[in-house]
């Protein structure tokens, strides 16, 4: 039988030690893919962030996280593992555009990813020059929306998404 873990990452509520453990969240699953395993990281409701790795044996995600241990630390955060000996449940296809709510997102924006985030995500541009945080609505509005991106420079540029209107005001 398959084997997935589960990693459980839970921080401090300000919004520093939560983008350190975003990028750690992104970190590992670009590690897992380098591996030959798929991963995917979303916050849940509870403020933890789960990372999910399928494809790789328990002692290589161990050995994958020794140096993640200290970081989480760190942000005075706890990192706890649960291995779940179950046939593993299909990761959510991002690339594809299944993007489920909570989804640790920092990529280029793009038509295509506005056109398929979930109504109620806020975007949020890094570049304080291009500023651009919105909130999604309806699909229908996402033309205007990208338009907007255009319009301040953001569009095609690093932008993260964020799944709370605390998380958005905690940016800066």
């Amino acid at each position: 039988m398959s084997t997935e873990s589960v990693l459980l990452i839970s921080g401090k509520p300000d919004w520093g030690s939560r983008f350190s453990v975003e990028c750690l969240g992104l970190t590992m699953c670009e590690c897992a893919a380098k591996r030959g395993g798929k991963a995917w990281a979303g916050w849940l409701r509870s403020d933890a962030l789960k990372i999910r790795i399928q494809g790789l044996p328990p002692d290589e995600i161990h050995t994958m996280m020794v140096p993640y241990y200290a970081a989480v630390e760190r942000t005075g955060g706890s990192l706890s593992v649960v291995e779940q000996q179950v046939a593993p449940a299909p990761l959510p296809d991002v690339a594809a555009g299944e993007i489920p709510w909570g989804t640790v997102i920092r990529e280029k924006l793009t038509r295509r990813l506005l056109q398929h985030l979930p109504e109620g995500a806020y975007i949020h541009s890094n570049d304080h020059a291009r500023k651009l945080s919105e909130r999604l609505g309806p699909l229908e509005t996402r033309e205007t929306v990208w338009k907007r991106a255009k319009i301040v420079g953001a569009a095609n540029r690093i932008c993260r998404v964020v799944w709370t209107e605390k998380d958005l005001n905690r940016q800066y």
